[in-house]
């Protein structure tokens, strides 16, 4: 599977990339960022549920986002689901990604919040759709209290705690 991996990155003129049957993958390989002319990354976000207390909460996982190099994906229109925690320059990346129209992101934290909001708003009015997974109750409740759709208010957006 990696060496297929490998291959694509060979792919140039790729514009679609599907890769969500890929339940085991962790992140992102770094040579995606040589694809500029990808319109469209799809990833899986696998679903669990996770027994803690007496709540039985869904969460996604999905796999990384590369610390850098995505901000080179200027033609991409669609990017779901990647998991930002820890990479805080990528979430900045992010939002030099002018034709974006629809954004799906895991592993939202606090400590990235106004790195994450930056790069909303250099998105403009062109952001479609947004899906943010929190990492926890206090983060969602963080961005829904900071108000995330003022920021793109062309998006519905949907904000929901994951593990």
């Amino acid at each position: 599977m990696n060496q297929l991996l490998e291959t694509l990155g060979n792919l140039h003129n790729l514009e679609t990339l599907d890769i969500s049957s890929l339940f085991n993958l962790q992140k992102l390989p770094v040579w995606i960022a040589m694809l500029q002319k990808l319109h469209y990354i799809c990833v899986s976000g696998t679903q669990r549920r996770s027994r803690q207390g007496k709540d039985n909460l869904v969460f996604l996982t999905s796999p990384k986002v590369p610390k850098s190099g995505t901000g080179r994906l200027t033609a991409l229109q669609t990017i779901q689901y990647v998991d930002v925690r820890g990479r805080i320059g990528a979430v900045k990346e992010l939002g030099m990604l002018t034709q974006l129209r629809k954004r799906g992101v895991t592993g939202f934290r606090s400590d990235n919040m106004m790195e994450f909001c930056a790069s909303l708003e250099k998105l403009g009015s062109c952001l479609r759709s947004l899906k943010v997974s929190a990492i926890d109750s206090g983060t969602s409740q963080l961005l829904q209290s900071n108000n995330l759709t003022s920021s793109v208010p062309s998006a519905p957006t949907t904000i929901w705690t994951s593990q």
